[in-house]
């Protein structure tokens, strides 16, 4: 379980940090040993807590887990421990990747940006489409249905900066539970260099 419920905070509230995205910092070098719970929560629709938590599964590092709902979800105890906060995992892809065929390329961005230029073959799905209106996460089931006839084959997630990227891949790939989807961090701004 990774998405986990201001419940679940308030159960494990003194084996958690609590670590803001622009606290991170370099994994392989940070304080937050692999056996710490390390909790991400961010504003609305966790879009940088996301980006923080796929750096962090990037860099293997297994245990961390993203409020739902935000950090205004959080309660404020003073019993959760602040924190600042290898080789990479398989969630990263290339330029060369979304080129080689055989993968569902999703663009993220709005439907304007899509418009103004994208990667061939890309089916753009923004990210806005894959939370509710309060910015929580939409469930397993209407991800699927979202992703429909793309999630039979590797997915490619990428926006302009993989930032939004990391936000749809945390949705596809804790929530829906796809395994082979990776974050094109590069993105547009890499693409089109």
């Amino acid at each position: 379980m990774t998405l986990v419920s201001h419940e679940w905070v308030q159960a494990h509230r003194f084996d958690v940090s609590v670590v803001s995205p622009g606290e991170v910092g370099d994994p392989d070098t940070s304080p937050v040993s692999n056996r710490t719970v390390v909790l991400f929560s961010g504003d609305g629709d966790n879009l940088l807590a996301a980006h923080a938590f796929w750096r962090m599964k990037l860099h293997g590092r297994d245990n961390v887990r993203l409020l739902g709902g935000g950090r205004w979800t959080l309660p404020v105890d003073g019993r959760l421990r602040e924190s600042r906060g290898l080789s990479l995992k398989p969630y990263r892809a290339f330029r060369a990747d979304v080129s080689s065929g055989g993968v569902s390329v999703v663009d993220v961005r709005t439907p304007q940006e899509f418009a103004e230029g994208h990667i061939p073959g890309a089916v753009n799905i923004p990210l806005s489409e894959t939370v509710n209106a309060d910015g929580t996460f939409k469930p397993a089931p209407a991800l699927e249905r979202l992703f429909d006839g793309l999630l039979d084959r590797p997915v490619i997630v990428y926006c302009r900066s993989g930032v939004r990227a990391a936000h749809t891949w945390f949705a596809l790939h804790e929530i829906v539970g796809v395994q082979d989807v990776r974050n094109y961090d590069g993105s547009w701004l890499d693409y089109t260099s």
